[in-house]
């Protein structure tokens, strides 16, 4: 729930256990496409943070907008 305390222990272990699968560097770039108040968008901020990766946040006007979108991945 919104407001309880609790530490960040899951949020690495996640990340520290499925590094192997995903092979996670500091030449990766993440989108942060979610709100940062919706859990996926821990998946996406910390990703980059943990891994020395860069972070690119979406404007939201680009999330309602494909072509936007698509421009923004490729730039």
């Amino acid at each position: 729930p919104k407001g309880v305390l609790i530490t960040h222990q899951n949020v690495t272990r996640l990340f520290y256990n499925e590094a192997s699968l995903f092979d996670f560097s500091e030449k990766d770039v993440w989108s942060m496409f979610h709100s940062y108040n919706f859990d996926f968008s821990v998946w996406e901020m910390y990703g980059a943070l943990l891994f020395g990766g860069k972070l690119v946040v979406v404007p939201k006007t680009h999330t309602k907008d494909p072509e936007l979108f698509g421009n923004l991945l490729v730039s």
